[in-house]
């Protein structure tokens, strides 16, 4: 009877899991076709919280070593046979573009629509300016999209690769400055206090040496907790007047005319323009619109409204070297004499490359003459700096051990 019961048991069982079966089934298929559903634009866009806004294409952004690595990425999947849509379909699902993944399923659902390339990155302003536009359009035009992807690559890793040796020259002498910066701080609101309190004590005539470091350390001391205010308060201002176009092309204006940091900027722009017109014309953009184009990525205002007045002459029917001229201040010589003999030679393109060699060694020299002087002028002022205070304080040592011997 036990073992009749049993058996009757694990048969209804077997019956009760066989009946749920299909209905699992079901539901796992479901869950599987819902998971594998292509996802359309509107259903990218992540929740906002307070302290970071919605994912839009228009405020999306990224950084350009991250460019550069995706479009070689995107380069090498249509080099082996694969559509564009192919293409961003797998960018989309490897995890090394995760982070990237709004962006990719967004344009893949756009191209998959029927709509252009360069029409769907048109969506993302922040990331892709408007001569990088102009240039994936014409070579979805001209079927060239992956020469023109290579290209792009280039130049964003050479403006990277520049970025990167700037920083890298101007590390050390920011590094001395912020570490002296720290160091007589420190010694002036701790160090020069507890000195000036035992010569207080003491009764000990204080020398004009150190009296001036007293009122220094008394100031900072007490003004001290004003600073980390009036960098922030910089900042917002700073970032303010980056919103207003009028206010952004008089300051950037007036850092191309600062004495030292204007001429590394007047450099980087012109150099910038340069690129920019060398890829455009080697992608077969015509003179005139490879320099409106190459005006726009110039990032410093006052220069790019120079540059886009040098376009709009040169529409007029003016020579791109004399139009060039009402920005001599932005060119060395040599680049005025190179697009001289481009315009006679029809080569605009190889003076466009020659001319950015020329830009690129006046720059590295200007920062390799510039730095070989400031970095013993910081050693050297950061020395005497904190002998200054140090000697400030250990002057009236002497004056107290005289008043220690006459008690």
């Amino acid at each position: 009877m036990i073992s009749q019961a049993i058996f009757g048991l694990f048969r209804f069982q077997r019956a009760h899991a066989s009946a749920l079966a299909p209905r699992k089934k079901a539901t796992n298929n479901a869950s599987l076709a819902a998971k594998a559903t292509v996802r359309t634009p509107s259903s990218i866009a992540k929740k906002g919280t307070w302290y970071q806004p919605a994912w839009t294409p228009a405020n999306a952004k990224m950084r350009k070593r991250d460019l550069a690595s995706l479009l070689s990425m995107l380069k090498m999947l249509l080099e082996n046979g694969l559509s564009l849509q192919r293409a961003l379909e797998g960018l989309s699902t490897d995890r090394g573009c995760k982070k990237h993944r709004p962006m990719l399923n967004f344009l893949k659902g756009r191209v998959g629509s029927g709509e252009s390339f360069s029409k769907a990155l048109a969506a993302f302003p922040k990331i892709f300016n408007a001569s990088l536009l102009q240039h994936i359009a014409l070579a979805e035009a001209s079927g060239t999209l992956i020469e023109s992807l290579e290209r792009i690559v280039a130049h964003i890793e050479e403006s990277i690769e520049l970025r990167r040796k700037l920083v890298q020259k101007l590390s050390y002498p920011l590094l001395v400055i912020l570490a002296g910066s720290g160091l007589v701080a420190f010694m002036l609101t701790t160090v020069v206090p507890q000195f000036e309190k035992i010569y207080g004590e003491s009764n000990v005539a204080l020398p004009w040496v150190t009296s001036v470091v007293t009122a220094f350390s008394r100031f900072a001391t007490k003004y001290l907790w004003l600073l980390p205010i009036a960098v922030i308060g910089l900042l917002i201002g700073y970032r303010f007047m980056r919103s207003n176009d009028n206010a952004s092309k008089v300051f950037d204006g007036w850092l191309l005319k600062s004495p030292l940091l204007g001429r590394f900027l007047t450099d980087m722009s012109a150099l910038e323009y340069l690129r920019s017109a060398l890829v455009l014309s080697e992608a077969g953009f015509v003179p005139l619109d490879a320099i409106t184009q190459a005006a726009k990525s110039v990032p410093n205002r006052a220069a790019r409204q120079l540059l886009s007045n040098v376009a709009i002459e040169v529409g007029q029917g003016q020579k791109l070297s004399a139009a060039l001229l009402k920005a001599e201040h932005l060119f060395p010589s040599a680049v005025f004499q190179l697009v001289i003999v481009g315009e006679q030679s029809g080569g605009v393109t190889q003076a466009c490359h020659g001319s950015c060699e020329i830009v690129k060694k006046q720059l590295e020299n200007r920062l390799n003459a510039v730095l070989g002087s400031l970095e013993p002028i910081l050693t050297i002022g950061l020395a005497a700096c904190i002998g200054w205070i140090v000697l400030a304080i250990y002057m009236p040592m002497f004056h107290m051990f005289d008043v220690l011997d006459i008690k």
